[in-house]
């Protein structure tokens, strides 16, 4: 993309319109907050919050404000997990506010019509524009697009910098993009079968141990986050006869990106067979 161009889509993010100014609220950290917290429930014990019991997370949406709890909602899998010399993130939305930038310059295609034996979402209008409750449940590490900045640049974000702000736009656009691999379907009937699982296991054996722990304590992409961002970047080029690439232009970049990577460490078979399904699992190629 042109110097021109890209100077033109990062102005446009930084408008003062009160909508973006509260998209880029949700991203910044919150300092100072325990890595845990308590609630006496009625029975008088007192359940702690931790990282390894993803059901016990409670916190605002970082959008409504609305208070989210019992797995129920879209919580950064290092919700709770300091990492390096930053805080714990302390991130979760309500699915239907994580939501891509205002100013969004990404084309999304429309979906198809329903196909026999295929999956569609064709009756969603919203699709890639929205998160869904217990889309961090569905197999694809979900970090808040906070902690993905941190893996890729050690830092925070400056909000008052322009490239930071794009390269947020960018993450939260490959975060949508990879949440959506699933169906509303499928998320929502995964989600309310681990709460009932869960509760019934609790209730019956007082087990919580056996969950998987979410989180990545350590500040590296391990998704491939940096490779899907820089193939967004790439779509906004003008094509030979649309406004932008269209995908059998634009996945030359993850196809170069594995050719060097596996003419680099990803050589030995067993490195490659391994980490490239890490660092390719958001572009879905």
């Amino acid at each position: 993309m042109s110097h021109l161009l890209f100077s033109s889509f990062c102005l446009c993010i930084m408008l003062t319109d009160t909508k973006v100014r509260g998209w880029l609220r949700e991203l910044k950290p919150l300092y100072g907050q325990k890595t845990s917290s308590t609630k006496v429930s009625r029975s008088g014990t007192t359940p702690i919050m931790n990282q390894e019991n993803f059901l016990s997370w409670m916190g605002k949406c970082r959008a409504c404000g609305i208070l989210k709890k019992s797995g129920v909602g879209l919580f950064c899998s290092n919700f709770l997990m300091p990492r390096g010399s930053f805080p714990p993130c302390r991130n979760v939305w309500c699915g239907d506010c994580f939501k891509a930038h205002p100013n969004d310059p990404f084309p999304v295609q429309p979906p198809l019509e329903e196909e026999e034996g295929i999956e569609t979402e064709a009756k969603e209008d919203c699709a890639h524009e929205r998160g869904r409750d217990g889309d961090h449940l569905m197999g694809i590490p979900f970090e808040c697009d906070l902690c993905h900045f941190r893996n890729l640049k050690k830092r925070d974000p400056i909000f008052t910098d322009r490239g930071d702000i794009y390269m947020l736009m960018c993450i939260r656009r490959a975060s949508l993009d990879a949440l959506w691999s699933r169906s509303s379907r499928t998320v929502k009937a995964n989600l309310a079968r681990i709460v009932k699982d869960c509760q019934a296991s609790e209730l019956a054996f007082g087990l919580t141990d056996y969950l998987p722990q979410l989180g990545w304590p350590l500040l590296e992409d391990r998704v491939g986050m940096g490779i899907a961002i820089v193939t967004l970047n790439a779509s906004l080029r003008p094509g030979k006869y649309t406004g932008n690439l269209q995908y059998d232009s634009m996945r030359r970049t993850p196809t170069w990106f594995r050719n060097v990577f596996t003419a680099g460490a990803g050589y030995n078979w067993t490195l490659s067979t391994h980490k490239m399904k890490r660092r390719f699992m958001l572009l879905h190629v």
